[in-house]
């Protein structure tokens, strides 16, 4: 009888999460459609994520009531104190009877844990142990990460890491043993495969709403401040300033919630730099026109403090969209060299290479070619049976117990 693996999914608001996580099950399909029963978990409110086979998948929908900042705390002082009765359980409860062997959870930013069914984590990055004054990192954020991360890796039957460093800080700050840890460099998000082959045309046919200059460079990102739009805005002024060029930059990101005050920032900034012309953002974009936006653009550049791996790189890569990246972490090794790297903290060498990339056919070209070449072997079949192979261990753990 096969096993019945649940994929848990965030929301869609949770930005580059959300893609993983259909990378992982579009990956498993990929690779093995007939070896498992899937099920995919989302929450109320939320569109059915799309994966890629219908065939041995259930949907299962789950009540989202854990909204309140109340209710967020009593569940972590529950998790604190082993007060049970504090602890969020309607993951049990919704997967109650659904026999479900085995759970992957993308991240541990559901407020919930399951109690009764066993289940292998991903934990996100570490940068708040790396950047612990920034100031989306308040008291609140760093306590909340520095008790909900160990409590899943502790309880999972394997924890997954996206790098060699990303392993060794989830060791350190968790102590969970090396042992218990497995290591799956990212691809790029499954829709960047899907649309991989569009055309010139069909690019331009899609993004033909937004009015989008001819030549452009691009940085998907969502405003937050570790991404350092800033930087880039002001490598751009200094372009203008030393060589005359006007360098057009396409953002996208939602302005909204908790994310309009800095992009308030960045557009006011903009503004001040002389600028804001340049600055064109069409808001949200699916994922088709962000597949078109990197095929139309000179290059994506991402100065983000962000680590120890990050999707962009990846999906430029895939697309034939020449990379500008920061130098930090194990992103050069994600890279190969197929990239131009900078010191994102430099906004002269921020600056130089931009204009290096703007201005320099044949180096994009060959660009071009070194990301195709660091990135043949990136396949979602390849990715699932990476996370077979997780899987299959984990339930050996299981059964072993």
């Amino acid at each position: 009888m096969k096993k019945h693996i649940g994929i848990l999914f965030p929301p869609r608001s949770g930005g580059g999460v959300f893609q993983f996580t259909l990378s992982v099950a579009n990956g498993l399909l990929a690779y093995a459609p007939d070896k498992f029963q899937y099920s995919i978990i989302y929450y109320e409110g939320e569109s059915k994520p799309e994966v890629s086979s219908k065939e041995n998948v259930n949907y299962i929908l789950l009540p989202n009531r854990c909204r309140s900042s109340i209710r967020k705390a009593i569940h972590f002082l529950g998790l604190v104190t082993g007060l049970d009765f504090l602890v969020i359980k309607d993951l049990d409860k919704a997967l109650q009877n659904k026999n479900i062997d085995l759970l992957v959870i993308s991240t541990p930013f559901s407020f919930d844990v399951p109690f009764k069914i066993p289940y292998v984590a991903c934990l996100p990055d570490y940068m708040h142990k790396y950047y612990p004054r920034w100031p989306e990192y308040t008291w609140m954020t760093k306590t909340t990460r520095d008790i909900i991360y160990p409590y899943y890796a502790r309880h999972s039957l394997l924890t997954v890491a996206d790098s060699a460093q990303g392993a060794d800080d989830i060791h350190t700050f968790t102590r969970v043993p090396m042992t218990k840890i497995r290591t799956i460099y990212y691809v790029a998000p499954s829709y960047t495969y899907k649309h991989k082959n569009m055309t010139d045309s069909e690019s331009s046919k899609l993004l033909e709403k937004y009015g989008l200059p001819k030549k452009f460079i691009y940085y998907p990102a969502q405003f937050w401040p570790q991404k350092y739009h800033d930087h880039l805005l002001r490598a751009l002024h200094k372009i203008k300033e030393a060589h005359g060029v006007e360098i057009p930059l396409v953002v996208v990101g939602s302005n909204k919630g908790n994310h309009a005050r800095y992009f308030k920032q960045v557009m006011d900034l903009a503004e001040n730099l002389g600028i804001k012309n340049l600055i064109i953002h069409p808001g949200y974009v699916e994922d088709i026109e962000a597949v078109a936006l990197y095929k139309k653009a000179v290059a994506l550049v991402s100065p983000a403090f962000q680590g120890p791996t990050t999707l962009p790189p990846l999906e430029a890569m895939v697309l034939g969209t020449p990379v500008v990246t920061a130098n930090i972490f194990e992103v050069p090794k994600q890279v190969g060299g197929a990239a131009l790297l900078f010191n994102p903290s430099n906004i002269d060498d921020i600056a130089q290479k931009v204009y290096k990339v703007w201005t320099d056919e044949k180096l994009r070209g060959e660009m071009r070619e070194k990301g195709y070449a660091q990135t043949k072997n990136l396949t979602l079949s390849n990715y699932g049976e990476k996370w077979t192979r997780v899987i299959e261990e984990a339930l050996q753990h299981h059964e072993s117990r």
